[in-house]
């Protein structure tokens, strides 16, 4: 899949924005659209688009060309039907590295739950500089957790660990 947005990079460069630096033409629409609910988080796309790919051989592509960005996303489930001893060994080597990722994001998740006892309305953002991951990292393992909930508003509220009984 081939995407083109007509504009260049804002005020950056494109190895800047792939290292996470965040460029807006319009911060006060952003702002607006963030608090309205519209987005849930700005600036993490690509590093969330380069974590999908992490784990394969095909990456997707960046460039900027003349007044356009183009992202070009290879198809992972291109050959998806055909099975040989290759597919089977690779499909092995995933799963091996997919089992310590697994281990690694346990791990995580009890570095955040002990974060949620010494202070339950700790932000995403905290728990994120205080593990040294990504604060999208952080999100999506609070969105699998089936032991960390969050009460109240998005801005606001805490966070409640389910104990087992």
């Amino acid at each position: 899949m081939r995407i083109i947005n007509p504009g260049n990079v804002y005020n950056s460069t494109l190895e800047a924005v792939l290292g996470g630096v965040q460029t807006f033409r319009n911060p006060a629409l952003v702002n607006i659209l963030y608090k309205l609910g519209f987005i849930e988080n700005y600036g993490t796309g690509l590093e969330r688009i380069r974590e999908a790919y992490e784990n394969v051989e095909l990456k997707p592509e960046f460039k900027v060309i003349d007044r356009y960005f183009f992202l070009t996303l290879p198809n992972l489930n291109k050959d998806s039907y055909l099975f040989d001893a290759q597919n089977e060994a690779q499909n092995d080597a995933n799963d091996a590295k997919n089992d310590a990722k697994t281990e690694t994001q346990k791990t995580l998740e009890e570095e955040i739950i002990d974060l949620i006892k010494k202070n339950n309305s700790i932000s995403k953002i905290e728990m994120a500089l205080k593990t040294g991951k990504s604060k999208a990292t952080i999100e999506r393992l609070l969105k699998r957790s089936k032991v960390i909930n969050h009460v109240g508003p998005k801005n606001g509220g805490h966070w409640e660990i389910v104990e087992d009984k």
